[in-house]
């Protein structure tokens, strides 16, 4: 008896389990989609499929094939396919590209007058989704390229999803230099419009105002080229030529009346300058964000004559050690390491290394001169700017 109990369980228990396998030939499948049918993903952004699930109305089967081509690096509409034998379910993916190409300047805008330069040749475009997009850039321009001046340039591109980017930019035309760089070199100021006259102390160091805006209008009025750090040590490498009214204004010490005389001319012009700050002063702190000016070291605590004979800037009796973190502390509040002026001019082999040590690229003397191609890179000279400048003379000086 007790076997046939057992034989009967048996019999009972494996019939339930072949239920399914019976019944599945009649019943019909059931895709379910797990999320949103139709999705909408930007380009190049990561698709993770949330998946499906097949139902027989007795149990759940997850042993499916799925269908699934997204590309997300080309906008376009794409379909995922959930199957299971003759039956399919399916999920709408549109893949979007709403990032604008970019147009970005990888030359300097000076174009050589009378050369056959390619004007595409300034720029550079890179998109998430398209390639050789340069094909594809109008040129909005009315340069003359055999007529001296600055002329407008707009450059207008867009992608394959019509995403469009604009970059405006100017172009100096103008006989390549040949005669090099003049660096100018300015001290003080004074404001002779309201009275004030220069101090007794260096006084060729001073610079009138009215002096100042007469010199400041003559570059815009004549087209200057006012240079970027970058710009000048690439000229110095060979690497560009530069127009033959090319200049860079420098002022030395970060002394108040730069701020209160000086910076006011040149945002009336929109003309920029560097000035090289003695760091350890305080007024200069106040100007730091604004247009124009861009801080370079000037030292922090060796601005002083402490050192015996001719040459006896501090720089000249400092070891290597206290020059380097010195230089290194006057970097951290600049947050610049493009230039670099030398205190009094004074400077020696441990100043130097200093300089390069701290990353600083160009550094300049008090030696009057141009910058030329080819030239040391921490022995520059510039041009000195006195109170005795008049406009003649500084016509002259920076031909």
């Amino acid at each position: 008896m007790k076997k046939v109990i057992v034989l009967l369980l048996v019999i009972i228990i494996f019939s339930v389990g072949f239920i399914p396998f019976f019944l599945h030939k009649k019943i019909k499948y059931t895709i379910e989609i797990i999320g949103n049918k139709n999705i909408t993903i930007n380009a190049n952004e990561e698709y993770k499929d949330e998946g499906a699930i097949v139902d027989n109305n007795i149990i759940r089967i997850y042993n499916f094939k799925t269908i699934n081509n997204v590309d997300t690096s080309k906008p376009g509409t794409y379909e995922v396919i959930y199957k299971k034998k003759d039956v399919e379910a399916k999920r709408i993916v549109n893949v979007i590209d709403i990032e604008k190409p970019t147009i970005k300047l990888v030359k300097n805008n000076f174009y050589a007058k009378n050369s056959k330069t390619d004007l595409l040749d300034y720029v550079e475009v890179t998109d998430n989704c398209d390639k050789d997009l340069i094909k594809k850039i109008k040129i909005d321009s009315n340069i003359n390229t055999k007529k001296d001046g600055t002329y407008k340039v707009k450059y207008i591109v867009k992608d394959s999803s019509n995403n469009e980017s604009t970059l405006e930019t100017s172009i100096v035309v103008q006989d390549k230099d040949t005669n090099g760089i003049p660096v100018l070199m300015y001290h003080w100021f004074y404001d002779d419009t309201k009275g004030e006259t220069f101090g007794e102390k260096n006084s060729h160091n001073y610079i009138a105002k009215t002096e100042f805006e007469k010199q400041m209008k003559y570059l815009k009025d004549n087209n200057y080229y006012f240079l970027s750090w970058q710009e000048l040590e690439d000229y110095i490498d060979g690497k560009i030529d530069l127009p033959k009214k090319s200049i860079v204004l420098t002022d030395d010490d970060c002394v108040n009346s730069f701020f209160d005389v000086a910076l006011p001319v040149l945002q009336e012009y929109k003309i920029p300058m560097t000035s090289f700050c003695i760091t350890n002063k305080t007024y200069y702190k106040d100007f730091l964000n604004e247009k124009y000016i861009d801080f370079e070291s000037h030292t922090d605590s060796l601005h002083k004559r402490s050192c015996e004979g001719k040459w006896n800037g501090a720089v000249m009796c400092s070891d290597y050690e206290t020059i380097y973190n010195d230089i290194k502390k006057s970097l951290e509040i600049v947050k610049n390491n493009n230039a670099f002026a030398y205190p009094f001019g004074h400077y020696n082999d441990d100043t130097i290394k200093a300089l390069q040590n701290n990353g600083i690229k160009l550094a300049f003397t008090i030696e009057d001169g141009k910058v030329k191609k080819g030239a040391n890179k921490y022995l520059l000279p510039r041009v000195r700017i006195s109170r005795s400048t008049t406009i003649e003379k500084y016509i002259n000086l920076i031909k």
